[in-house]
C-alpha cells in the first residue's frame, strides 16, 4: 500500500470530521477544538490541565486557549486544587450540552462505519492504537536542539 494515500485519506477524515462537528456545534459557539475537551470532561472531571494534555496528547498552549475560552463561555469552571494546580470541570451549561456531542459524533462515525462488518471495525480498533503506540515511540525518539529545530535523538543502534 502506498503511504502517501494512508495519510492522503486520513487527513481527509479528519478534515470532514472538523467541518461536521463545527457545523453541530457552531449555535453554541464551540467550534471543534472544544468538543474533544468537553468529551473528556465529562468523563475526567477534576482532573488537571496537564494530565488531561497528558492523556489526549494535546499540546498545553492549544489546551489553555480552548480551555480560556470553554471557561469565558460559561462551559467549563476551574476550582483551586493542591498546590498551584487547578481541577476542572463541567458547568451545568456543558453536562447539557454533552449528550448533543456524543449523539452528534455517533451519527457521524456511524454513517462512516454502517457497511463494516463486525471483523472489520474490532480489526480497526485492534490496529489504531498500535499504529497510535508507534507513533508514540517514534516521536519519542525526537528531540529538540536549544534553537528549537527537532533532531533525532541517538538509540545506540
Amino acid at each position: 500500500m502506498q503511504t502517501g494515500i494512508l495519510a492522503k485519506y486520513i487527513s481527509i477524515l479528519y478534515r470532514q470530521e472538523q467541518k461536521y462537528i463545527n457545523h453541530v456545534l457552531s449555535p453554541y459557539g464551540l467550534g471543534y477544538s472544544s468538543y474533544k475537551f468537553l468529551l473528556y470532561l465529562s468523563r475526567n472531571e477534576g482532573c488537571s490541565q496537564k494530565q488531561m494534555c497528558r492523556n489526549m496528547v494535546i499540546d498545553e498552549a492549544l489546551a489553555t486557549r480552548v480551555m480560556k475560552k470553554l471557561e469565558e463561555q460559561g462551559y467549563v469552571c476551574r476550582e483551586k486544587g493542591n498546590g498551584r494546580t487547578y481541577q476542572l470541570f463541567l458547568s451545568e451549561k456543558a453536562r447539557e450540552l454533552v449528550p448533543k456531542i456524543r449523539q452528534a459524533v455517533t451519527v457521524w462515525w456511524g454513517n462512516l462505519t454502517e457497511t463494516w462488518t463486525k471483523q472489520q471495525m474490532e480489526w480497526v480498533l485492534q490496529e489504531l492504537p498500535q499504529m497510535i503506540e508507534k507513533a508514540n515511540d517514534m516521536i519519542g525518539q525526537i528531540g529538540e536542539d536549544e534553537d528549537g529545530t527537532s533532531q533525532t535523538k541517538s538509540t545506540g543502534h
